[in-house]
C-alpha cells in the first residue's frame, strides 16, 4: 500500500513481478510521470479528485479497467477532459503481463 498523496513528487517508476499494490498518486504535485512495468500482479492505482490523468495501459493476458466516467478513451489513451490545461495532472504508462489493473 502506497500513499503518496502529499508528496511532490515528478516522476515514479515501479517494476514489479508477482504481487498486488494499492497506489494512491500525488494529489498537488503539478506534473508527475508514472510508469510501471509489472508481470503477474494485480494493481489499483487511485488518481485524487482534481487531478488529470493520461492513462496508457497494455499487456498480453491483462485485465485493464479504467474509469472511463472520469478518464474517457481517446483513440488508444484514457484522458481527462482538461488534461492539456489541468494544473495537476499524472501521465500513466503501464505494461502488464497476465495481471490486472484498475485506473479509478
Amino acid at each position: 500500500h502506497l500513499d503518496l498523496t502529499e508528496l511532490k513528487l515528478t516522476e515514479l517508476r515501479i517494476e514489479t513481478g508477482a504481487s498486488s499494490m494499492e497506489l494512491m498518486l500525488p494529489a498537488n504535485a503539478g506534473f508527475t510521470q508514472v510508469r510501471i512495468e509489472s508481470g503477474a500482479s494485480s494493481m489499483n492505482i487511485r488518481v485524487p479528485d482534481g487531478v488529470a490523468a493520461r492513462i496508457r495501459a497494455s499487456g498480453g493476458a491483462s485485465d485493464i479497467s479504467v474509469d472511463a466516467s472520469r478518464f474517457p478513451r481517446v483513440g488508444d489513451v484514457y484522458q481527462s477532459p482538461d488534461y492539456e490545461t489541468a494544473a495537476n495532472k499524472v501521465e500513466i504508462k503501464a505494461e502488464i503481463g497476465a495481471g490486472a489493473i484498475r485506473v479509478r
